[in-house]
């Protein structure tokens, strides 16, 4: 089908549309503009679509953008309407699909300027690759506050071929007032600039965000504007680039209003303001020069974790995981990707080269103890976390006062993962009997059976009535020597059992039921693979 004769005939015969230039195959899209008639002003749109139409690579198979006006909502800052197609390879009915959608969107949003439940956030150009990311702090702010913040650099910023990467760097302190990172990202390295406070969003038209600093000038204080002149002397400090400036704004949510905070970059050589004498006092005036936005995103805890994790009870506890190996350290990530943000690790191992292939471990941490190498990649996973590793075992010794040291150390948690297979250590929580919901996980060799035992003071009894003795001996051997032998279970096997396991205790909880004990089972039935789940 000749594509250009379909978009051609199609909007020739729409009512109210008129074609301006006919469409053309350019180098990779086929490009035309058309005029829709409407309630209003007629609107004037440039379109493009790939070559490969209806197929993209892109979300937007065609992008409508509009020459006319701007700054209404779903509307991006170069003009194209968002609008969200389904996909479909018949080119015909997804032209249909997608100006239906066009449509509606100026009924929508430009005839009738309706509003979303959801907040969409000012169209902005962004300078650089950089990415701040803020916390909500509970504080209360009003036009003209100023004072410094801190924050600090995650990464470097690097190429990939002769692409900028971007870096993130997070916003430690505003003001007086803590981000709520956790507590190993609060020792990073801090540089410090000015914060202002400026009440309304700055916009120029509607969504659309100021870009010159004279336009932005009616939004600051006088004494604002001087601060920014005075930059070179008041920061005290090298900064990673030039002058970051952070700007504070209300914004309207579901729940009231929130602050969003903006950042600007100041060129070092480019001080935006100068100060005119009136009246025999300094009056700050803006310069005729662009504003050099940078991304801010709120990346507060219930956004960062808002697209799934665990229940509040789960996530809000205080987690001991006994052992960090193939169960152990996936069962840490698997906890941390679902937003828990206080957990501990005991183990009294080092990484093996023989580890890496089933376990959460790198290449690179070879040698390290394991509970100092998961830590590492945990703190890389959430910045919520407050974690700390125990390079050591729980003391078997069970007369005083050992016993009571002990129980004290377990007592402080709220659930404890045994993650060990040491049967030793199930009798010496057994006999302990500590305030903690207890969890022991195990796999059979070659990955038949996962078991979670739960109670208190009968897991040994339990999990010795439940745990198969394996008849595929011997189990793997690594290499030669005088070596202890260890169940043969691949990562993908052993992740997907503790992926159900948590799922069903995590639903149990949250539906404040009893955790008990249970069992998952797998087994290859005409070609499909079932799993069975049996409660005790």
């Amino acid at each position: 089908m000749d594509k250009c004769l379909l978009f051609n005939t199609f909007f020739r015969d729409q009512t109210g549309v008129k074609l301006l230039e006919e469409f053309f195959t350019g180098n990779e899209f086929i490009i035309g503009k058309i005029q829709i008639d409407t309630a209003k002003e007629p609107l004037l749109f440039n379109v493009e679509a790939p070559l490969s139409y209806p197929l993209s690579n892109s979300p937007l198979s065609i992008r409508f953008v509009c020459t006319n006006v701007d700054g209404f909502l779903h509307l991006n800052w170069d003009g194209s309407v968002c609008i969200h197609p389904e996909k479909n390879h018949d080119p015909a009915e997804k032209l249909i699909n997608e100006f239906s959608l066009l449509k509606r969107w100026i009924q929508d949003y430009y005839i009738e300027e309706k509003t979303d439940s959801h907040y969409e956030y000012l169209i902005t150009p962004f300078a650089d690759g950089a990415k701040f990311l803020f916390t909500d702090i509970s504080a209360n702010f009003k036009k003209g506050d100023q004072g410094l913040f801190e924050y600090s650099q995650l990464t470097e910023p690097i190429f990939h071929g002769t692409m900028l990467v971007q870096h993130p760097l997070i916003i430690q302190k505003i003001g007086e007032h803590e981000c709520c990172w956790g507590t190993f990202y609060k020792t990073l390295p801090k540089f410090k600039s000015f914060w202002f406070f400026i009440e309304t969003a700055p916009v120029i038209y509607r969504r659309k965000i100021i870009t010159n600093w004279e336009d932005f000038e009616k939004y600051l204080s006088p004494t604002q504007l001087k601060t920014i002149h005075e930059l070179h002397g008041k920061t005290g400090q090298n900064h990673i680039f030039d002058y970051p400036i952070l700007i504070g704004y209300k914004i309207p949510t579901t729940n009231g209003n929130e602050i969003h905070w903006q950042m600007i970059k100041i060129p070092s050589n480019q001080i935006p303001t100068y100060g005119e004498k009136a009246e025999k006092k300094w009056v700050g005036k803006c310069q005729d020069q662009q504003i050099k936005w940078v991304c801010t995103i709120n990346s507060s805890y219930h956004r960062f974790f808002g697209r799934g994790g665990l229940c509040t009870k789960l996530a809000d506890s205080k987690i001991l995981i006994l052992g960090c190996g193939a169960i152990g350290s996936s069962l840490a990530e698997i906890l941390t990707r679902g937003g828990l943000q206080d957990l501990t690790l005991m183990d009294f191992d080092f990484v093996e080269a023989g580890n890496i292939c089933r376990s959460a471990f790198e290449f690179n941490q070879i040698g390290y103890p394991k509970t100092f190498a998961l830590e590492q990649k945990i703190r890389m996973i959430s910045p919520f976390i407050n974690i700390r590793s125990i390079q050591n075992h729980i003391d078997k010794r069970i007369d005083k006062p050992n016993k009571t040291n002990t129980l004290k150390f377990l007592n402080q948690f709220d659930y404890i993962f045994d993650c060990t297979t040491d049967m030793e250590l199930c009798y010496v929580l057994d006999i302990l009997l500590p305030t903690s919901k207890i969890f022991n996980f195990s796999i059979s060799n070659k990955a038949k059976e996962f078991v979670c035992v739960t109670g208190r003071g009968n897991i040994t009894e339990t999990k010795a009535h439940l745990f198969p003795v394996d008849e595929d001996k011997p189990l793997f051997y690594e290499g030669t020597g005088c070596w202890d032998p260890t169940f043969e279970a691949s990562y993908f096997d052993i992740n997907c059992y503790l992926n159900l396991a948590i799922k069903n205790i995590n639903d149990k909880i949250k539906k404040k039921l009893n955790a008990t004990t249970f069992v998952i089972k797998t087994e290859m039935n005409d070609e499909v693979l079932n799993f069975e789940l049996i409660d005790y």
